[in-house]
């Protein structure tokens, strides 16, 4: 990866590779975490439908002797 100054700011240039293998497109926030010495994750912030949809799948399955 590079890092290029943009005005004021850096930006860091990635490799198309990388692009693909974390499925990022232009626009997205992410947030990079170096795992290691030649390892790294990233983190897309999920929008509040898709967290919803992830979350049917628990209806129901609370006990009914659980409150809140």
């Amino acid at each position: 990866m590079r890092v290029q100054k943009r005005g004021n700011s850096l930006a860091v240039k990635l490799p198309h590779s990388f692009v693909q293998a974390f499925e990022i497109k232009e626009g997205d926030n992410i947030s990079l975490y170096v795992a290691g010495e030649r390892c790294s994750d990233v983190i897309k912030p999920k929008h509040a439908k898709e967290m919803l949809m992830q979350l049917r799948v628990f209806r129901g399955a609370i006990a009914r002797e659980l409150s809140f």
